[in-house]
């Protein structure tokens, strides 16, 4: 199918390092205890640890990790409605980031998701340190002006909707419109309420992420996005967006729209809303967010 054709992820949206490893209770005092791991700033990772999540990415798109990248691409582009442009976006990603975790996990034990905070780098997207070759490559092409993926994910192709290489193309050419700063995320914290007002303002607000990065043709703009391994930092963002949001509103914690006890999550039979609510009972945390925080020099020289 042509890749013009494809579902716009646009259309559908509306608008590990071993970090900080402790054990913790799963519920209550007799409990077994759980390992749990506070995922890491990419920004505060040295450069072993970052090279560590790369080549475990890495590995996961090869027949020695099962081919399982495909996998989550194919189950990324099939759900659709069930988590975009719905209450299922922030539980669902949730859960589907961590299987994905999990998967790198087993190539690596050593291994946690990293976020990059995008409000960090707003004004100008486009001289992110995530765009260097020691993190996630620039924008795709030999003259960096937009095409396949350069270093350190030269040659890159998940098989997939789309079967060429992946690519990016920034959407000004060779910058990208600016983002969310922190000062206004930090007043959606606030002041969204209830689950699906967040849900709503974070899931239109951060599509232009998408957009800025993958442009007209570049696989960030279409529902196969996570074929970029950027999606994977840039997606755990968004999860810690979620959980920071419910740590400040403690009393709304568990909100959800429906019943989140009889409400499954799409595509994984089984999972119900309410089981994903608690990070710490899935094996993760974040440090808190603070929109005063220094934002950490870039270690990695990888």
């Amino acid at each position: 199918m042509d890749r013009r054709s494809m579902l716009r992820l646009g259309a559908v949206v509306a608008a590990g390092s071993g970090l900080g490893l402790w054990g913790v209770a799963a519920s209550g005092a007799s409990a077994p205890q759980m390992l749990v791991r506070r995922r890491p700033d990419a920004r505060e990772m040295t450069p072993q640890q970052w090279q560590a999540f790369v080549n475990a990415l890495k590995k996961l798109n090869t027949p020695a990790g099962g081919n399982q990248y495909s996998k989550f691409t194919a189950d990324h582009y099939a759900v659709g409605s069930g988590a975009h442009g719905s209450p299922g976006f922030f539980v669902w990603h949730r859960y589907f980031l961590r299987q994905f975790e999990k998967a790198l996990q087993e190539i690596d034990p050593s291994v946690s998701l990293p976020y990059w905070d995008v409000t960090r780098d707003s004004q100008a997207p486009e001289r992110s340190f995530i765009f260097s070759e020691s993190y996630m490559g620039g924008n795709g092409g030999s003259d960096g002006r937009g095409g396949a993926l350069n270093a350190p994910f030269v040659g890159w192709r998940v098989p997939s909707a789309n079967s060429g290489l992946v690519a990016r193309y920034f959407s000004r050419g060779t910058t990208i419109p600016s983002w969310t700063a922190p000062e206004i995320l930090n007043s959606y914290l606030d002041h969204r309420a209830s689950y699906d007002a967040i849900r709503q303002q974070i899931e239109s607000t951060f599509s232009r992420v998408h957009a800025g990065i993958g442009g007209n043709n570049g696989d960030m703009s279409f529902m196969y996005t996570t074929n970029d391994p950027i999606y994977w930092v840039f997606a755990c963002f968004i999860d810690l967006v979620y959980a920071e949001w419910q740590k400040r509103h403690p009393d709304r914690t568990n909100d959800y729209p429906t019943d989140p006890k009889k409400t499954r999550i799409a595509s994984y039979d089984g999972v119900y809303v309410a089981e994903v609510f608690d990070t710490r009972a899935l094996g993760y945390t974040y440090n808190r967010w603070n929109v005063n925080q220094p934002t950490p020099s870039p270690s990695s020289t990888a």
